[in-house]
């Protein structure tokens, strides 16, 4: 079932006796945030130092007389490298500050704006369980995958070290839906 998952075999890989049991329990994804609607992008969101808590350590990204407003905030944030890529999304309602992550579930992310900040930087902030701040649009989820029977996780949707040889592509979380994974060698087409 293509919608369900797709799967390849990887260069140089005996297959031959593949028979194996899928079942796309949970699909990995990215948490997102996203932030109030803002009027300008050019309008300043106040300086002062925001946090940016990863699995990788903290970041401290700086807002002053340079950059602050919604494009240099996101600048600042894409500069860190810290597995966050900021975007700001405009409609007819304003624009928003967007953050994600990569995907899995270690890849969670917070923001804290620090002790002198100004009070309109705080609005950027996001802690899980406090609120004010940004918005959670998405959580940051493993890929949760039953083989055979074990239930199994991984942080992306590519994965190629669960079953020797070949490489799956989630596509689709379907519960209850099992996919038969077997080979079959290309017999005709080998003899032409």
């Amino acid at each position: 079932d293509s919608d369900v998952l797709t799967a390849t075999a990887l260069p140089g890989a005996r297959i031959g006796s593949l028979s194996t049991q899928i079942e796309v329990r949970q699909l990995a994804q990215a948490q997102s945030l996203v932030s109030e609607n803002l009027t300008d992008v050019n309008a300043a969101v106040g300086k002062g130092t925001l946090t940016l808590t990863t699995k990788d350590g903290n970041f401290d990204v700086v807002i002053d007389d340079s950059n602050n407003n919604l494009i240099g905030l996101a600048r600042a944030i894409n500069l860190k490298g810290a597995g966050v890529t900021a975007s700001i999304v405009e409609d007819t309602a304003g624009a928003r500050l967007v953050l994600k992550s990569n995907t899995g579930a270690q890849q969670a992310f917070t923001l804290a704006a620090g002790a002198g900040a100004e009070v309109g930087l705080s609005r950027f902030a996001y802690n899980p369980g406090i609120s004010g701040g940004m918005t959670r649009a998405q959580e940051a989820k493993d890929a949760l995958i039953r083989l055979d029977g074990v239930d199994v996780t991984r942080s992306t949707n590519s994965v190629s070290d669960l079953i020797e040889g070949v490489k799956l592509d989630l596509k689709t979380a379907k519960p209850g839906t099992t996919v038969a994974l077997g080979a079959t060698r290309a017999t005709s087409a080998i003899k032409q």
